[in-house]
């Protein structure tokens, strides 16, 4: 089952406004939203960092669980 949500791409201080596509709870697809923030077209056109948020989520090197540090402080 596919639903439309609203988010945001939080890779700077604009917070564009997204539409994302979720299938079987996976963002599968991701397009500009111009009905909500920021509403000039020209940030979203010339920012390149919001095509990474698919590819970001499903990252290996993505943590999905706080760290713990192992041994003493400053160790």
């Amino acid at each position: 089952m596919s639903k439309i949500l609203n988010t945001n791409c939080q890779y700077c201080g604009y917070l564009c406004a997204f539409k994302a596509r979720v299938e079987d709870g996976r963002v599968v697809d991701m397009w500009p939203d111009a009905t909500r923030y920021p509403h000039n077209e020209n940030v979203v056109k010339k920012c390149v960092r919001w095509r990474m948020n698919i590819e970001q989520l499903d990252s290996q090197n993505r943590i999905n669980y706080p760290m713990r540090r192992v041994g003493e402080r400053g160790e």
